[in-house]
């Protein structure tokens, strides 16, 4: 399945508003794949400009600039807590010289 086929697909299952939010569940088994997969291609969909909103309802399109608000400061309190956790991790790399080892993804 190509991408932009996927991306089809995700969008017209995918409902408008956070009242009608559709589950990572759900949203797996109505496209005959898994959870995980779900979740990586909403990611891909994202990072290639499409809004999909989610939170602890599920997944939809955004409405209106508030659901989008509320997904970013979600996002990026995560993306925040992430950074924090790895402190400890570029600390020791750090100290054994081996931070200049570590290459992004």
């Amino acid at each position: 399945m190509s991408e932009i086929k996927k991306y089809d697909d995700l969008l017209e299952m995918m409902p408008e508003g956070k009242e009608n939010a559709i589950s990572g569940e759900e949203l797996a088994i109505l496209m005959n794949t898994s959870k995980r997969e779900i979740s990586e291609l909403v990611h891909e969909a994202r990072t290639n400009g499409l809004m999909v909103v989610s939170d602890s309802c599920g997944y939809y399109i955004p409405e209106n600039d508030d659901e989008i608000l509320a997904c970013y400061n979600r996002l990026r309190k995560h993306s925040i807590s992430q950074l924090s956790a790895m402190k400890v991790f570029r600390q020791y790399l750090k100290e054994k010289g081996l931070l200049e080892n570590v290459k992004p993804d």
